[in-house]
């Protein structure tokens, strides 16, 4: 089973951030190719600058249903995102400083790939178990009051 197949395992259960996020994770694969092929920086800087709005993109998204849900999690989760937006701007800002390298390629796999593949097959599932609960909670609610149709035959 490939990364994007395990990422697609894993849902949130919000369809742009499912998938956005296997989107994500290749263009941090193409960025870490990128830093082991010692591109030029004006290269590399475009492509973490992708990455980090991206992922910004989608931690937005993320923090927006905890908000709603009420998520408990969402404290370490969103401190979590922000741990990964500084260790990604550290390492930009070593690759701009002093160039690409196999050491900088492998804090990307280790502080960034390899933190977000755990972060989403934990944290994330969490939260699209969260965000699924209270939809059917809110649907059978509704569905109670007559306020729409039941789907339960």
């Amino acid at each position: 089973m490939n990364q994007t197949t395990r990422f697609s395992a894993v849902s949130v259960n919000l369809p742009d951030v499912d998938q956005a996020f296997p989107l994500l994770f290749s263009d941090l694969e193409r960025l870490q190719v990128a830093v082991l092929n010692n591109e030029d920086w004006p290269i590399l800087n475009e492509q973490f600058t992708q990455v980090s709005l991206l992922a910004i993109k989608i931690f937005r998204r993320e923090e927006e249903a905890m908000d709603l849900c009420r998520d408990r999690g969402a404290v370490g989760h969103k401190s979590a995102h922000q741990m990964f937006l500084r260790n990604l701007a550290g390492i930009k800002m070593k690759c701009e400083a002093n160039g690409p390298d196999v050491a900088l390629a492998q804090d990307l796999r280790s502080q960034v790939i390899g933190w977000l593949t755990d972060h989403h097959r934990i944290m994330n599932a969490s939260l699209g178990r969260t965000v699924k609960d209270l939809v059917e909670r809110s649907i059978a609610h509704h569905e109670s009051t007559g306020a729409i149709p039941s789907s339960r035959g």
